[in-house]
């Protein structure tokens, strides 16, 4: 029966511990949608987040979708390429995300459509688009990719002038 309370109480001051990490229902919290009409959310935590006495503080995340913007309109077979994601779809205005910031540390995903291009299942030797790396931009709201070609053979981005797919990204302040 001991044991059973145990449980309980480690299970109450995790709960609380969450609660008082995420800020409990606060009535002045907004939601991603009032933020201005963007795909992604920013959300901010008023002192920060800390994981033990030794990490970094943590006082924002964003997360969303953008928009990938190669500078150029084929990659070669086993070649990278730079890769701009961005908020908008047109290449001639391209539109920042809100919230990115230089110096940000990003974690992003390709869409399974945009990973998938080019490759073949079943034992082909296509091996599709592969993310590299990304990196906020030097420019607010934008953020650099590295992508492979694993196709197998020259990749040509599907639509010219506007974006050629999506990734979806994690942005914190470091």
């Amino acid at each position: 029966m001991n044991k059973i309370h145990e449980w309980v109480n480690t299970a109450l001051i995790a709960f609380v511990v969450i609660l008082v990490l995420v800020g409990g229902n606060q009535s002045d919290q907004k939601s991603p949608s009032s933020l201005g009409g963007s795909t992604s959310a920013l959300w901010k935590a008023e002192g920060g987040i800390k994981v033990s006495t030794t990490g970094t503080s943590i006082t924002r995340v964003n997360t969303g979708t953008c928009n990938l913007l190669p500078d150029a309109t084929t990659i070669a077979a086993s070649s990278t390429a730079l890769v701009t994601c961005q908020g908008g779809t047109d290449t001639t205005g391209q539109t920042a995300l809100p919230g990115i910031t230089s110096g940000d540390a990003i974690v992003m995903t390709l869409s399974s459509t945009t990973a998938a291009a080019g490759k073949t299942l079943g034992g082909g030797t296509g091996g599709g688009l592969l993310l590299l790396g990304a990196t906020a931009s030097n420019t607010a709201g934008f953020i650099e990719t590295i992508i492979q070609n694993n196709t197998g053979a020259t990749y040509t981005w599907p639509v010219t002038g506007s974006a050629s797919g999506t990734s979806g990204y994690i942005a914190t302040d470091q």
